[in-house]
């Protein structure tokens, strides 16, 4: 769900300001305003122009961000990674990520109740109501 908030977030800032072009400048500013770190500037664009790459070649969202996270980053930063690189690196992926967004794609569901805690209460034979 957090994931999910991220990206919203990420999406309706997009609305802003979209560019025609790849924007590396772009894509590692977003980066820096929001605290995601990365060791070298240059490998960081090519991670982002691989993740557009990947994308334009058929593999999912969820496989970007899944993608970020194996190479250590959280899923909030791994998210924001791929919506600044939609974003600045291959904008004519927003309406598909928008569209992901909306579908409510991302989202984790939700974990099923611990089996510890019985959904309802649990009367036996001659306590009340039986």
């Amino acid at each position: 769900m957090r994931l999910l908030v991220v990206l919203a977030s990420f999406s309706a800032l997009i609305g802003l300001a979209v560019p025609a072009h790849a924007d590396a400048g772009g894509y590692l500013a977003e980066l820096d305003r929001a605290g995601v770190s990365y060791s070298d500037p240059t490998d960081a664009t090519n991670a982002g122009l691989s993740i557009c790459q990947g994308l334009q070649k058929g593999d999912g969202f969820d496989a970007a961000v899944d993608s970020e996270t194996a190479a250590g980053y959280s899923r909030h930063d791994a998210g924001f990674i791929v919506g600044a690189a939609v974003k600045n690196l291959c904008p004519n992926l927003l309406p598909a990520m928008n569209q992901w967004i909306q579908n409510g794609n991302g989202n984790q569901p939700e974990p099923p109740p611990s089996p510890e805690v019985p959904p309802y209460p649990i009367l036996l034979p001659g306590e009340a109501g039986l």
